[in-house]
């Protein structure tokens, strides 16, 4: 009887590292599919990156950055694709922006680095810089929304504000700016002349 404990003991033991392991290598292959996925958005080879950043996630659906990442190729990808393809493209981003933050929301981190990528978002035409005709009505709506929540979670938190502030300036969307920046101004005065708002 003290044998089989022994080996029902051994054997468990083995199997409960096996599946440690198992899933310890599925998130150290999700991290290097996701490391080699940006290196090759740097160098421009679009479909590689996300083919790559669908591995990542694939191996580690529960990484919040992964699908970050996929959506900036998405985002960098409407630079270069065309017409027809950009809607379909921004509706994936949108997902991943969203499932994105769901996977943590009460990361800083995630939150600020979607900020950006939902400014994008919101524009017709990412390579314009700041133009206030240059938005997508159609995702103009998700977009401030997320820069709500954004201030209303951080509220003591200049940075966030000042981000925000940022992308409502480009976005023109000057009743909020007004709004942010009056906050700023009580948080941190100084901010306002360091990043010139």
């Amino acid at each position: 009887m003290q044998k089989l404990v022994r080996v029902t003991t051994v054997v468990l033991i083995w199997g409960i590292f096996a599946a440690f392991s198992v899933k310890a290598w599925n998130v150290y292959q999700a991290d290097i599919a996701y490391e080699t996925s940006q290196d090759y958005v740097d160098n421009g080879d679009y479909l590689e990156a996300l083919k790559l950043a669908d591995r990542a996630i694939e191996l580690n659906p529960y990484e919040p950055n992964y699908y970050r990442g996929r959506a900036r190729i998405n985002t960098i990808s409407l630079s270069v694709a065309t017409q027809e393809y950009i809607p379909d493209l921004k509706k994936l981003i949108l997902e991943d922006l969203k499932h994105s933050y769901a996977l943590n929301p009460n990361n800083l981190v995630t939150i600020r680095n979607l900020i950006p990528l939902y400014y994008f978002l919101a524009t017709k035409d990412i390579a314009v810089k700041e133009d206030s005709g240059n938005v997508d009505l159609a995702y103009l709506s998700p977009t401030l929304e997320f820069f709500k929540m954004a201030k209303a979670r951080f509220v003591t938190d200049a940075g966030v504000y000042v981000l925000v502030a940022r992308y409502e300036k480009r976005l023109g969307q000057e009743n909020e700016l007004t709004k942010t920046l009056e906050h700023i101004r009580k948080l941190r005065p100084d901010l306002l002349d360091w990043y010139q708002l």
